[in-house]
């Protein structure tokens, strides 16, 4: 089963799913892998738990597209992803904090 999204929630490709409510944090980072470079992003739940989803996934170009619809994202969201420096780790938003 492929990675997939809707306007409630995340479902992984293992089974997993999450509602967009419970969402409060979202971290990207980038891992040298030897052969190519993973991007991961993983959502911070409010219960502790993180969803980590590998950009590699089928289904992440879906999601990709509609991810700002349902997490208050920066507009250039993608855009800080692609060009962040491999082994570094950025937080997209953070309602903690307040950053988004």
């Amino acid at each position: 089963m492929p990675l997939s999204c809707n306007d409630r929630k995340l479902i992984t490709d293992w089974g997993g799913e999450i509602s967009w409510s419970e969402v409060f944090a979202l971290h990207v980072s980038k891992l040298d892998a030897i052969e190519r470079t993973l991007t991961i992003l993983a959502f911070e739940c409010s219960n502790g738990h993180f969803i980590e989803v590998n950009a590699d996934e089928s289904g992440f170009g879906e999601l990709k597209c509609n991810l700002a619809n349902y997490l208050p994202l920066p507009a250039d969201w993608y855009y800080q992803i692609e060009s962040m420096p491999v082994t570094e780790t950025l937080t997209l938003f953070d309602l903690r904090t307040g950053k988004n």
